[in-house]
């Protein structure tokens, strides 16, 4: 017998495999998971009575021109019951559940050491701040701030070169603790602003970010941002423009601050404004941008290695 789905499930239109053949997704609102639907499955769920057998399934499938079997819903029943996407309207439902819950119960040391290699550690709920700012920051993404802000690192390039040793001998500056800890306030607004960089394109195709938080990559902390929801967008090209909006976000920052540093900077600096902008200014973070490439492919799903342009 096939047990009753989960009413708060949604089904959403992926974008496709490889092959070009459709995708599907299943939404788990309550474990803010997706999962994977083939047209086989999906052709399943829609013929899906609770109570009823997988062969009266496959021959009501039939009845329709689709072509399934009862070892394809069985399967299917499989799949539902071992991601707990089913309700539990049985003692004998309740009883898996609890079988399934004490077989992933593990101690903290056994989390852990299966965990060690990324584990998330939400601080803030974002998505009300984004729904409200959304439209104040639309002008960023725009292709007239793109021309702007690569006209003004251009300048910005130009006049470095100019005075190239009043420009890299400030960098002697924070060979002390306080260059230390002005470099570290600049790399938290920076990784800070490459977040956001995400959330705000996410919520602009529509997706909830429903944690940012704190992330350690092998104990290393790192920021995050919780982009599940962007699996949702069918469009692969539009995945991309959220998975490359951190990178965007920090060239656009070192971009405008070396064009500020640059004009700041002279044979007698005194603006502090330089001091302040230059950490950001390094051309490290050219290679900072690269690894953060690196790593937004590897820890949010690896979307770039799905798209085929």
């Amino acid at each position: 017998m096939l047990p009753a789905m989960r009413a708060d499930l949604r089904l959403f239109k992926g974008s496709g495999e490889a092959d070009g053949s459709p995708m599907w997704m299943l939404f788990d609102p309550v474990r803010n998971r997706y999962f994977h639907l083939h047209v086989r499955g999906l052709r399943v769920l829609r013929h899906w009575r609770t109570g009823a057998t997988p062969e009266e399934i496959a021959e009501s499938a039939s009845d329709h021109g689709v072509e399934v079997d009862a070892e394809d819903v069985t399967g299917v029943a499989r799949f539902l019951v071992s991601n707990g996407l089913t309700e539990a309207r049985t003692s004998a439902d309740s009883a898996r559940l609890e079988e399934q819950w004490s077989q992933n119960r593990t101690h903290w040391y056994q989390w852990l050491l299966h965990r060690y290699l990324f584990i998330r550690v939400p601080l803030v709920r974002p998505d009300p701040f984004l729904a409200r700012n959304l439209n104040r920051v639309r002008f960023i993404g725009s292709r007239l701030f793109a021309k702007l802000t690569l006209l003004l690192g251009l300048i910005g390039i130009i006049l470095a070169l100019r005075q190239w040793d009043a420009f890299t001998g400030t960098f002697m500056r924070f060979l002390n603790w306080e260059g230390v800890a002005w470099f570290a306030l600049a790399l938290i607004g920076v990784k800070t602003a490459h977040e956001l960089g995400h959330a705000f394109v996410a919520r602009h195709f529509g997706c909830r970010v429903p944690s940012m938080g704190v992330a350690f990559l092998v104990l290393f902390p790192v920021l995050y941002t919780d982009a599940t929801d962007t699996w949702r967008i069918a469009n692969p090209r539009d995945r991309l423009q959220v998975a490359l909006a951190g990178v965007k976000t920090e060239l656009a920052i070192a971009l405008l601050a070396l064009a500020l540093t640059a004009c700041s900077t002279g044979p007698n600096p005194r603006d502090r404004y330089a001091r302040m902008l230059k950490p950001t200014a390094n051309p490290s973070k050219v290679v900072a941008a690269e690894l953060g490439f690196a790593r937004m492919a590897q820890d949010e799903g690896q979307w770039l290695s799905l798209i085929h342009i």
